[in-house]
């Protein structure tokens, strides 16, 4: 939506549609699907037996999954997004030609390129909310973005699914700089979130981060004892303590 927006300010907000309606319809129902279902159902940041060994943690995640401050914060980096996704793209392309017959870039070959970075940024950025890698998380985030491709490379073959995306499709997958925009739009939100997420859990850890932590440096030692992780009463206080030193600043 927010690349739409910025689209609008070059089309005098006339109305002209950005992205092509096949694939925009199967955006939430097929390319990003499958990561948010099987991360919602499998991902885990403690197992059981550390949070029954840690009844602390239950009290410190309590109405802090979504809050006003976290809402705020995944507005502004759609926004931030969607400038870095539609700008890279439109610069890029701007009045280069995009084939030998010196034909220049149109509008549904600029949009699908946008749209492709639009799918795979989010499900970029879920496996950087993962906590438990497995096979199955891996087999939805992969599925993701190989749908993608997949399915709109299928439309294109079809001139009665859609006439402005017949054949545009191929012609983008043989563009070098299809790949390079892709590539560089989505690798540079990343970048910039795992900045700064390491400078923030560094500052700020939760409890939980704090336990996660004492696993993975326990777990280079002994793997058995990583279920029996305990935080000691002292831990909670100088935890409590910090907290509290924290909001009264």
């Amino acid at each position: 939506a927010i690349s739409t927006y910025w689209f609008g300010f070059y089309s005098g907000f006339a109305g002209q549609q950005f992205y092509n309606d096949p694939p925009l319809q199967l955006y939430n129902i097929v390319y990003t699907a499958l990561p948010v279902m099987f991360i919602a159902i499998w991902d885990q940041m403690l197992s059981r037996q550390v949070l029954a060994n840690n009844p602390i943690a239950y009290r410190e995640a309590k109405g802090k999954a979504f809050t006003s401050l976290k809402f705020s914060g995944w507005i502004f980096r759609s926004f931030f997004h969607g400038i870095i996704l539609y700008f890279i793209a439109h610069y890029s392309l701007d009045t280069n030609v995009a084939s030998n017959d010196g034909k220049t870039h149109g509008l549904w070959y600029m949009s699908s390129i946008v749209y492709y970075a639009v799918v795979l940024l989010p499900s970029s950025f879920i496996f950087l909310e993962l906590h438990t890698i497995n096979a199955l998380t891996i087999f939805a985030l992969w599925s993701s973005f190989a749908s993608v491709y997949l399915f709109t490379w299928l439309m294109n073959q079809f001139i009665w699914i859609n006439f402005d995306l017949y054949h545009l499709i191929n012609v983008l997958y043989g563009d070098m700089s299809f790949w390079l925009i892709i590539f560089i739009s989505t690798l540079l939100p990343i970048l910039i979130e795992l900045c700064y997420r390491a400078l923030y859990n560094e500052l700020r850890p939760s409890f939980n981060q704090i336990i996660r932590e004492k696993q993975l440096i326990l777990a280079q030692y002994d793997e058995k004892a990583i279920e029996n992780i305990h935080i000691s009463k002292e831990d909670e206080k100088q935890w409590i303590n910090r907290k509290l030193s924290s909001k009264r600043l």
